[in-house]
């Protein structure tokens, strides 16, 4: 039911941003609560402006919350031209996604609202149209380098011996 997913959803999102979450500081979230705030009005029935849990506005709050916990945390938008995902929906890549093909546009233009939206300040963005795989882990190292920490060079160090 949307009630219990709802709940549900709020736990997880909950989960990963507590105390606890962050003793580890080297994460890596995909979707995270963004994704709840463009999914959950468009397929799952709850948290659409000015209902009960609106996600966009729990979203803005969760971006303080994760500003205040690690604020050296970087937001990265990884996207595709609306002809690519649905290139790639067709070739079976996304079988177990939700996104449904008229939905598209819409799909990309919210996250990229709550891309923009977002509290997170250290950011970049990833247009993978045109990239394999390694083309985009290739560019995202490129673009997290000046992102790095003093403590993440020193793990990356460390864990390249």
């Amino acid at each position: 039911s949307p009630e219990l997913l709802e709940k549900y959803s709020r736990y997880m999102i909950e989960y990963h941003t507590g105390d606890f979450f962050y003793l580890d500081n080297h994460l890596l979230l995909v979707d995270w609560y963004y994704a709840d705030a463009v999914y959950a009005p468009l397929y799952y029935g709850y948290g659409g402006r000015e209902e009960y849990a609106d996600r966009q506005v729990m979203a803005r709050s969760y971006d303080a919350k994760v500003m205040r916990k690690a604020p050296d945390t970087v937001l990265v938008l990884l996207k595709a031209s609306a002809d690519a995902i649905r290139a790639r929906m067709s070739g079976g890549l996304q079988r177990w996604s939700v996104l449904q093909d008229g939905d598209v546009e819409l799909v990309l233009q919210r996250f990229e609202e709550e891309y923009t939206r977002s509290g997170i300040r250290r950011r970049f963005t990833l247009d993978t149209t045109e990239s394999t795989a390694e083309e985009t882990l290739a560019e995202f190292l490129r673009q997290m380098e000046p992102h790095l920490t003093e403590s993440d060079r020193l793990a990356l160090l460390y864990h390249s011996r």
